[in-house]
């Protein structure tokens, strides 16, 4: 044997162990967890288990006649497991339905059995990665399991049938009505995010010879709302940063077009595949903050350009940046700013 084909075996001998070797990990009753890179398809129950579970999304939405959406969400906060319902109708009327349209909303901890019950479900259904849907025109469900090891993309959920799927669906009816919450206080996007606290947006461009643009809602050392806008053109120009005032009763306005349309959900969409290179993509930011109890609680939200948008996204994301392009009053400063 000459010693091309010799290195050769040693060589495919080599990649045999590696692949073996790095595939799993020994669990204490001996059997072997696969969480390799080269798994493209989990298994809850097998290679997703209760612990691992840190959030799940179940939603339908209809935007035609008849509109309706409706999510239940099963979560870990602080060590315990919660349920999370909402509904929305729009009848004899088209969509989508908004938190004007809500007619029922709560939250409630689960006990161990209710937790357990959950997993039972959801227990055999299949992860995958996410990826565009052929049935984005339908009215869902949309399915997502978040877990440990997701690594931010293996996170489409798929039930182990439809019976399954449609005894959660009953599960979940049952406790919705076991949760407390009035539509008219605690339904309210404002209740669920608090105050707003900043805006940012960074609008699309190619930023291949060291174009940046960002353009950010906030309060000034005064107390007073403005928007700063720093532009450059490229590597060699010094950045242009541009100061405006906004009234607090324009801030106002937006608030309420944030909590009505529900902007901060929009993050939830599905991520798409679509991708180009030298490129950055538009981006909308919010942060709000809830200082109703002991401890300030602070959210933020994004919302990108790689997601699934439905035309009525596109829709309400327009109106989104028209509305914030309006927030802008009289110019306070213009000043060059060399980059450090």
């Amino acid at each position: 044997m000459n010693v091309r084909k010799r290195l050769l075996l040693l060589l495919l001998f080599l990649c045999s162990i590696f692949l073996f070797a790095g595939c799993g990990e020994e669990e204490e009753d001996g059997d072997v967890k696969v969480t390799s890179l080269f798994k493209s398809k989990f298994v809850v129950g097998k290679d997703i288990v209760s612990e691992d579970i840190t959030d799940f999304y179940f939603t339908r939405e209809n935007i035609n006649y008849d509109a309706f959406f409706q999510r239940y969400r099963f979560y870990v906060e602080d060590g315990k497991h919660m349920f999370f319902h909402e509904t929305r109708e729009r009848k004899n009327d088209y969509g989508p339905a908004t938190e004007a349209d809500r007619t029922a909303l709560g939250t409630r901890e689960l006990s161990d059995d209710e937790w357990k019950k959950f997993y039972g479900f959801v227990c055999d259904g299949t992860v995958t990665a996410r990826k565009d849907s052929a049935e984005s025109g339908d009215s869902g469900p949309w399915t997502f399991l978040y877990w440990k090891e997701d690594k931010g993309k293996y996170q489409l959920f798929d039930f182990s049938s439809y019976k399954e799927q449609d005894a959660f669906e009953e599960y979940c009816i049952s406790l919705a009505q076991t949760t407390d919450g009035d539509p008219e206080t605690t339904g309210s996007a404002e209740h669920r995010y608090g105050e707003l606290r900043s805006f940012t947006y960074h609008p699309g461009y190619c930023d291949m010879s060291g174009a940046n643009h960002n353009e950010r809602l906030g309060k000034n050392k005064d107390g007073e709302w403005t928007i700063e806008c720093r532009d450059r053109e490229s590597f060699e120009e010094p950045f242009i940063v541009r100061v405006y005032s906004v009234s607090e009763e324009a801030v106002g306005e937006f608030t309420d077009f944030l909590y009505e349309k529900d902007i901060p959900s929009l993050q939830e969409r599905p991520d798409s595949d679509l991708f180009v290179t030298d490129y950055s993509a538009w981006y909308y930011g919010i942060e709000f903050s809830d200082e109703s109890g002991e401890r300030a609680v602070w959210t933020s939200f994004s919302i990108k350009e790689y997601k699934e948008y439905s035309d009525a996204d596109r829709k309400v994301i327009k109106e989104l940046g028209e509305r914030f392009e309006n927030l802008k009053e009289s110019l306070i400063s213009e000043t060059e700013e060399e980059e450090d």
